[in-house]
């Protein structure tokens, strides 16, 4: 892991993507930090150039957790789907057909907190696989790094005790690093006539969306461990996972 820089980026600037960011160096409320190094969130890396996959092995990275589903996966085949160093798991968070049955809902965090009971058999995959230290350094992805993602890192970050509002700040961030891609999928969604009052509440970023689904495992489970507990995660696998994600 000889390529990481000596100061701290959150951001890896990659040719290809958008969205590659450290989940480190962020405060918990007993006054540690969370580990940089150890996972990575991002959006689709399926145009990844040579030389940024390259990049990705030379940070030491050993695990790609793939959360789209398999039309999204058919329509750009992964990088390191057969790579020698890295291993590939996927593991869809969204059953197409639930998506097409959600759309009318009225706030995102709905389809989140949708997500997280629909899918608590995946959500317990993909935490196993991230708990494992044999896998990290890990990346897990979707399509632009902010739903499916964001719930696995709001997960993370809450089992390192990471409060909530800076929680919600980090699922913000998203906009700001997808904002070309947003404006490109805009101009699609206009010419295909999309409602794009329906478009804009599935783009947003904002905060409160993280902060209403991080309410509502506290308020339906007692916080995101609970959460997983219930969902078939062992405590062992959580405590491993805890280990390694603060200093």
């Amino acid at each position: 892991m000889t390529s990481r820089p000596a100061a701290f980026s959150r951001q890896l600037p990659l040719e290809g993507v958008y969205n590659v960011r450290d989940l480190g160096h962020y405060p918990t409320r007993d006054g540690k930090r969370t580990r940089s190094g150890r996972f990575l969130r991002s959006d689709n890396i399926g145009k990844l150039s040579e030389a940024a996959r390259q990049q990705l092995v030379d940070w030491g990275l050993k695990t790609i957790v793939d959360l789209r589903f398999d039309a999204e996966v058919k329509l750009f085949t992964h990088c390191f789907a057969s790579h020698d160093c890295v291993t590939y798991h996927n593991v869809s968070l969204i059953n197409p057909v639930i998506l097409a049955n959600t759309e009318e809902r009225e706030h995102l965090y709905q389809f989140y907190t949708y997500l997280l009971e629909d899918g608590k058999e995946e959500f317990r995959q993909v935490i196993e696989i991230l708990a494992e230290t044999e896998n990290q350094p890990a990346l897990f992805h979707c399509h632009a790094g902010k739903d499916r993602t964001g719930l696995i890192a709001g997960l993370l970050l809450s089992l390192a005790n990471v409060a909530p509002g800076i929680i919600a700040d980090d699922y913000a961030l998203t906009r700001q690093y997808i904002a070309p891609l947003i404006e490109m999928w805009r101009e699609e969604a206009i010419g295909r006539g999309q409602d794009m009052q329906k478009f804009d509440r599935d783009n947003a970023c904002d905060p409160r969306t993280m902060l209403e689904t991080l309410k509502y495992l506290d308020e339906n489970y007692g916080g995101a461990e609970k959460y997983l507990r219930a969902s078939g995660v062992s405590q062992a696998n959580l405590d491993s996972l805890k280990a390694a994600l603060v200093e």
